[in-house]
């Protein structure tokens, strides 16, 4: 198998000087599209429907999932946006596949498109892959987990749905325990450190985060579901594919079979903050709080995602296609945090 660095040397030294040689000049968000997509390879996940069936054949899967990562690159909130880009950007639009601005799809096929690639949970198919192939062989020394708002613009289930608690999340299965999770659009409440409480009527996003700011594992719940019912099934599904030595984790997880199944089941180290509630306030020892330290990772990811990655404001409905807004920009900063130590 070809090292994460020998693609990266293939594409600067070979792949990039070619195309700039093609189409000309490529600006550095062009280069990073190309470092993205050719790291990805949607050509070995996404079956082309081009030829081989009768009537007007379907516009290139391919080519549109190319463009959607570029939408959630240069930051766009719709596929307006984007369409109005191609047809602007000559070099873009020769990169995702389109040599004519004629050639490009309506919106109508890029939606049609979109609910396809939601339908199959493709991205998270892709971002599994990805990570298994390029991150499972480090020495991972922590995982951070954390969730974070996403504001959606459709309206709120009325429906109160039950979580299992944490003690029947320990003898399920991962697939089992995320079955059971809410993941219908409601209202949210979340206090920051200011003890300022935040309402918003949508979704949360769950991520485990590694060392280097690499998104690992991903999950969109209800806006309701509390952080503590998630991170279980996330730890459960992480450890086929994964080894690390702490799990990091905020006062919201403050739970002794969350500290348990850690510690005994998985046998790593469970560095989570004291939540006051529980009584007098418990610090970590110095050496833990160096550590500790290392869970802001995963607020910079989430900090990413939303201010450059188009994970601010979404349009879609449905938590389907919400997570796959979503993972267009967690598969594009995860290559784009795999190619760091390169550039």
């Amino acid at each position: 198998m070809k090292t994460l660095s020998t693609i990266f040397n293939s594409i600067q030294m070979q792949l990039i000087p070619l195309l700039e040689e093609e189409i000309g000049e490529l600006s550095e968000r062009q280069r990073d599209f190309v470092r993205i997509v050719e790291i990805i390879r949607p050509e070995k996940f996404i079956f082309s429907r081009d030829a081989g069936f009768r009537g007007r054949p379907a516009k290139s899967r391919i080519k549109l999932f190319n463009a959607f990562i570029a939408k959630s690159l240069y930051n766009l909130s719709s596929t307006s946006a984007l369409i109005e880009l191609l047809e602007g950007s000559s070099h873009l639009r020769r990169l995702c596949g389109w040599e004519f601005a004629k050639s490009i799809p309506s919106e109508a096929t890029f939606s049609r498109a979109f609910a396809g690639f939601a339908q199959e949970e493709l991205n998270q198919k892709i971002h599994s892959a990805l990570t298994r192939k390029y991150v499972s062989e480090k020495s991972l020394l922590q995982v951070s987990y954390d969730s974070s708002a996403i504001p959606a613009r459709e309206k709120a289930s009325c429906s109160e749905t039950l979580s299992p608690e944490l003690p029947e999340q320990i003898i399920n299965t991962a697939e089992n325990n995320f079955s059971k999770l809410p993941v219908e659009c409601d209202w949210g409440a979340k206090t920051d450190h200011n003890k300022h409480t935040k309402y918003w009527k949508g979704y949360k996003l769950h991520l485990a985060v590694t060392d280097g700011d690499i998104p690992l594992f991903s999950f969109l719940s209800s806006a309701s579901l509390h952080d503590s019912r998630a991170v279980i099934p996330m730890m459960q599904s992480l450890s086929k594919d994964f080894d690390w030595v702490c799990e990091l984790m905020d006062a919201a997880y403050d739970a002794k079979e969350i500290k348990g199944f850690s510690r005994i089941i998985l046998k790593h180290i469970p560095l989570i903050d004291h939540n006051r509630r529980r009584g007098e306030k418990i610090e970590f020892a110095p050496h833990e709080q160096f550590i500790y330290r290392k869970r802001s990772c995963v607020e910079r990811v989430y900090s990413n995602l939303k201010d450059n990655f188009g994970c601010r404001k979404i349009f879609v409905k449905g938590a389907a296609k919400v997570m796959t807004h979503l993972m267009f920009g967690i598969l594009a900063l995860t290559v784009k945090q795999l190619l760091k130590p390169f550039l």
